[in-house]
Parts: C-alpha cells; structure tokens; sequence
C-alpha cells in the first residue's frame, strides 16, 4: 500500500519540506500469528458450514495474501473490515484478497460476509 512520506531539511537557512508516495512494505505476520489466524479461519468456515477441506483450502489461500496486503501493521483494521466491493478502502482490499482466493465465487464471498 502506498504511504506518504515527508522529510524536512535546513537549506540555507529555510526549512524545506518535501512529500513523495512511497511503497511501504508491510511487515508479515509472524508464525505465531500466522497459527492463530490459520485456526480461527478454519474454526470460524467450517461453523458457517463450509466442510473441513473447504476451510482448509481458503484459509491457507487468505492467511499469505492478507499477510502481504495488512500486515502486523493493519492486522487489527483488517479484522474489523467487511468484504465489501464497495465501502471503505479497507473492505475493497479485503474483497479483493477474498475474490482472489474464492476465483470469484459470488456465493461463497457472500457465505463469508
């Protein structure tokens, strides 16, 4: 996701800002995390009826791909998103990581919402 980043410096005699977009890299999520995002994935599918392969398949697809796209950084804010194409940027990010991980089922991206 890009960030903004500003830096400052003194040129002869003035304070200079200057902003640029930057490719922030996210930090991944550490195993431990990893763990505990993989069983909650598929603890949480397989109580909304998906069977236990099923689960087991879309989280492993999710847990590397939301890693890289929230990391550590937005675990939190990526937790509370909703898949939805069409709110905040968050829930777009979400979506497309679900879509891609669902080849674009409908059915079941709704199923998860």
């Amino acid at each position: 996701m890009p960030k903004i980043l500003c830096t400052r410096w003194g040129l002869a005699g003035l304070l200079v800002s200057a902003c640029g977009l930057v490719m922030a890299q996210n930090t991944p999520w550490m195993p431990e995390l990893t763990r505990h995002y993989l069983s909650q994935c598929n603890r949480g599918l397989v109580a909304q009826g998906f069977g236990a392969s099923k689960a087991q398949s879309i989280c492993s697809c999710l847990a590397p791909r939301l890693s890289q796209e929230f990391g550590i950084e937005e675990f939190d804010a990526m937790q509370a998103a909703h898949i939805n194409p069409e709110g905040a940027l968050i829930d777009r990010r979400l979506y497309r990581v679900v879509r891609a991980c669902l080849q674009g089922n409908a059915a079941l991206i709704r199923r998860l919402n």
